[in-house]
This record gives C-alpha cells, sequence and structure tokens, in this order.
C-alpha cells in the first residue's frame, strides 16, 4: 500500500499523471522498476517495501538509492506496475499487483515465476490506493487475478477494458 500511496502522490504533483513513456531520471520505462524509480527520493527513500522474501525476482534489495542509477536495480523489486493510468483511473482498477509469469498469469509451483504465494493470492493496490490479498481463479499453471466486473476474466489482460495505453510492466530480472 506504501507504494500506491506514494503512486498517488507522483500523480497529485504531476498533473495527475503516474509514470508513462520516461521516468523522473529521463530513463525510457520498459519495466516496474524503472517506473517506480521516479518515486525516489521525493515519495520513497527505502527499497525494502519493494521486496517479497520468496520472489523469485525480487526477494532483497540493498537499499541504495545515491547515486541514481542504483535505484531498484534488476532483483530488487517484487512487484508489476500497470503503466498508462492515472489518479483519475477506475478506482477498481489495479495498479500495482505480484510479479507473474511474465505474460499476466501466476501458478502455483513457488519456485516459477509468477508462484509467490503458491499461486493462490496475489497483493493488488488499487488506484484508489487500497490494498488487498486476492485469491486467484483458473488452472494450476495459468492462475489469474479476477476482474472486479467479471470474476471469468483477468484482470491484467488490461487492453481488453483499460484501454490501449494501459500495458503491464513486470520487474527487471537480473
Amino acid at each position: 500500500r506504501q507504494i500506491g500511496i506514494a503512486l498517488k502522490c507522483y500523480g497529485n504533483d504531476s498533473g495527475g499523471n503516474y509514470p508513462v513513456d520516461k521516468n523522473s531520471y529521463g530513463e525510457q520505462i520498459a519495466t516496474s522498476n524503472d517506473a517506480f524509480r521516479s518515486l525516489f527520493p521525493t515519495y520513497l527513500d527505502n527499497e525494502k517495501v519493494f521486496t517479497v522474501s520468496r520472489s523469485k525476482v525480487g526477494a532483497k534489495c540493498d537499499n541504495k538509492i545515491e547515486p541514481e542509477k542504483e535505484i531498484l536495480r534488476a532483483g530488487e523489486n517484487h512487484f508489476a506496475y500497470i503503466s498508462g493510468l492515472s489518479t483519475s483511473s477506475n478506482s477498481n482498477w489495479p495498479v500495482i499487483v505480484d510479479s507473474t509469469d511474465g505474460g499476466g498469469h501466476y501458478t502455483k509451483v513457488e519456485t516459477d515465476l509468477g508462484g509467490t504465494w503458491k499461486g493462490t493470492k496475489s497483493v493488488v493496490v488499487r488506484a484508489d490506493t487500497s490494498a488487498a490479498l486476492v485469491p486467484l481463479q483458473g488452472t494450476s499453471t495459468a492462475r489469474f487475478i479476477p476482474r472486479q466486473d467479471d470474476a471469468t476474466k483477468n484482470a491484467l489482460d488490461v487492453a481488453d477494458y483499460m484501454g490501449t495505453g494501459a500495458k503491464l510492466l513486470e520487474p527487471a530480472r537480473q
């Protein structure tokens, strides 16, 4: 939730826009790490909120935020980010979620990408900054976050309902 609040503060100071295209350091945003770098040091000063101990992609960090190239390097962030949203986006839409298999799905195999929490649930921070552990739906190798308006659909198939500007960005992997 702390990341969501920092993102909301960033948006409020940036005309309602969340990081998209380029971050605060002028870097092209290709991963969630790139986007989240925009939150340092004004809105966050600790990388540890981005780690989950059993994560395949973001289990630990060195907490170095100076110089700027040290902020959230590959392997220091567990969370995926939905790019293309703003402070006025639908409050039910996910903005930050547990990292997936790279395609918006989760698995029950804890050692695989998207296997955090053994594929039973995902942390979801919504556009209104509410955060919850959401039970996943689907088969053991293609688990998904259910959409609020239709639980049979994957909330991370963002182009289906958020528009073409929305895109799921995964963490940078080592």
